[in-house]
């Protein structure tokens, strides 16, 4: 179980674009007080149907809100909150903190989760997650940055198993100074990272396989790969 969720989660953000906004952030909403139509403002969230997340007001560690995630039917499996922090940033160590809520946290575990993609870095509490029943209590995890390599940092609160978990009050800093306190890196944005053509995935949802097809597959596979690592337009981010 733990080993597939690590797996999941590896996969979970690679394809995700890397985001630049001018919003501070103190308007990214680690604390859930901004909702809107009932989620709050700028989470995500992913996994399996057979869980219930929501914006909680009757549990919160400070504030009005906190967000939970909740098994409701199914098969067991997991649930997560997510949020992508729009800057990279100098630095050596990046942690999450924050405050856990659990109820009847069976067959797996609750805890906080953290990710530097593209494959930098990635600690999701397996090890040591909250099981059980217990009140609000603060957890971290930190992971070593490489900013020449990083794309995105995401963060955020999963649920695998059963029960019921609370998060509140997250933080993020940087060797041991708030994120606020850091001016964000400047990076370039490549034309190939605008094209949005295939974020979705492709339309295509069936194809022939007969020997013709076959052989133009083949054919467009080889000048796709010739095109990917040997055109200098392509390594110079023009096009995707």
């Amino acid at each position: 179980m733990k080993r597939s969720i690590l797996t999941i989660f590896i996969s979970l953000f690679a394809s995700t674009t890397y985001c630049q906004t001018k919003e501070p952030f103190s308007k990214f909403n680690l604390d859930f007080e901004a909702t809107e139509r009932g989620n709050p403002v700028g989470w995500k969230n992913y996994g399996s149907s057979s869980y219930h997340l929501a914006v909680d007001s009757s549990y919160v560690h400070s504030g009005r809100y906190a967000a939970s995630i909740e098994y409701k039917e199914g098969k067991p499996d997991f649930k997560a909150w997510a949020f992508t922090i729009p800057h990279n940033y100098e630095g050596k160590k990046i942690t999450l903190s924050g405050f856990i809520k659990t109820e009847n946290v069976t067959n797996g575990y609750a805890g906080l989760w953290m990710r530097i993609d593209p494959s930098v870095a990635f600690n999701n509490m397996n090890r040591n997650g909250v099981k059980g029943t217990t009140d609000w209590t603060r957890y971290e995890i930190t992971l070593t940055m490489n900013p020449e390599k990083t794309k995105q940092i995401v963060i955020g609160g999963l649920l695998t198993g059963k029960g019921k978990m609370w998060i509140d009050d997250l933080k993020v800093t940087i060797d041991g100074k708030d994120i606020r306190e850091f001016k964000p890196i400047e990076r370039e944005v490549f034309p190939a990272e605008l094209d949005k053509e295939f974020d979705q995935g492709s339309p295509i949802t069936s194809i022939s396989t007969d020997e013709t097809q076959v052989d133009n597959l083949k054919t467009l596979g080889l000048l796709w790969g010739f095109l990917k690592y040997y055109h200098p337009n392509v390594a110079q981010g023009k096009y995707n």
